[in-house]
């Protein structure tokens, strides 16, 4: 049963339409039916009231990507009228909603993450290759949008997709994903009805949401998570992008939704570092090897333009020297062998993890 409460629209006391984004986007991943058309009957009613001016405040994990999608083309059409605060966290396809704004503004200390949509299917192996082809259609035009809302490079972006990519609220403007950071501080993500504290720290002065009883529903949900163990559809629900994996180790721990929601984010925490580590260490290899060619080349001077004979000097062949360049050859050969685009990406991202890594660190570096 969908969450009907997923967002929320109010009218500030300085006449601006502000629309609430903290839940789940669709309320739920598993209710049968559209849940946008609710919140296209309300956009429409209090943008008619003032359409000049219209706030969008976000704190989301993702969601449903049909509802998400519908929301997206439908403040689109807005655009120039739209400034989107992305409070806490902005994932999934809740990221591409943020990028329905003519100007996107991060909390200092916000997160922003894009990555490939996921879905199920259960029938025979022609039901499971329909919806392998959906996902790639899917993930293409997510590709698209968010590429053409940032203004950013369509591969690099198309290979952060594939890797699920976490960005800080300053990575975030350097990638084209924000246009500025402001001084607030994240929002923890909690559900719609977030601690009336935070969203006022959330919206400097600006009146809070009239959310009804916040703290006696936390409360009673942290009860029912104590008494008792998260099941499937309720851990799938928030935690969208874990994978198989993850969600059954929590099953066998018996996690409830509290405990999984904060191991999946030390999780995604651990990878974040992990991604930034795995970037530095190919900036600092990129680094060595600029010096190593330094210093080869000062040799064949110092030697009058003769290169030395060295028996080190196949040290570099299996050195990536040209990412970008490679990383177009091997998808292109994939392409030629009758892959996708989507699939030839994830084929080269799978066989070829060191060419995938060396050209994200490429696309960092500028080169």
């Amino acid at each position: 049963m969908p969450n009907e409460n997923w967002y929320k629209m109010e009218m500030q006391a300085n006449g601006t339409p502000t629309i609430f984004l903290y839940d789940v986007i669709g309320g739920s991943f598993f209710d049968e039916g559209t849940q946008a058309s609710a919140f296209a009957k309300e956009f429409k009613a209090i943008t008619d009231k003032n359409p000049k001016n219209i706030h969008v405040r976000i704190n989301s994990p993702g969601g449903r990507v049909t509802d998400g999608t519908a929301i997206f083309s439908l403040l689109s059409e807005h655009k120039d009228k739209i400034t989107v605060f992305v409070d806490g966290i902005a994932a999934s396809i809740a990221a591409l909603i943020a990028m329905a704004g003519n100007k996107r503004i991060m909390a200092k200390s916000a997160l922003f993450m894009i990555h490939n949509p996921s879905g199920c299917a259960c029938g025979n192996s022609e039901d499971m290759r329909a919806m392998a082809d959906l996902m790639d259609k899917v993930a293409g035009q997510l590709l698209d949008r968010l590429t053409e809302a940032s203004g950013g490079d369509r591969e690099q972006i198309e290979a952060q997709m594939h890797a699920q990519t976490w960005f800080d609220a300053q990575e975030a403007v350097d990638a084209g994903f924000a246009h500025e950071i402001s001084d607030m501080e994240a929002v923890a993500f909690a559900s719609a009805n977030a601690e009336p504290r935070m969203l006022a720290q959330a919206l400097k002065g600006m009146p809070k949401p009239k959310i009804a009883a916040p703290a006696k529903k936390e409360k009673e949900h942290d009860m029912s998570d104590q008494a008792k163990a998260a099941s499937l559809a309720e851990l799938k629900a928030v935690l969208p992008g874990a994978d198989a994996d993850f969600i059954l180790a929590q099953l066998e721990a018996k996690a409830t939704e509290t405990d999984a929601l904060k191991a999946f984010t030390a999780e995604q925490d651990k990878r974040l570092e992990t991604q930034k580590a795995e970037t530095a260490k190919a900036e600092a290899e990129t680094l060595k090897a600029k010096e190593d060619a330094e210093k080869k080349l000062a040799a064949v001077l110092k030697a009058g333009g003769v290169l030395p004979l060295e028996s080190d000097a196949d040290e570099s062949e299996n050195s990536i020297e040209n990412p970008k360049a490679e990383w177009r050859d091997a998808i292109a050969a994939k392409v030629k062998q009758g892959h996708s685009r989507q699939r030839a990406v994830g084929a080269v991202v799978r066989e070829n993890p060191e060419l995938h890594a060396a050209y994200l660190g490429a696309c960092n570096q500028g080169r």
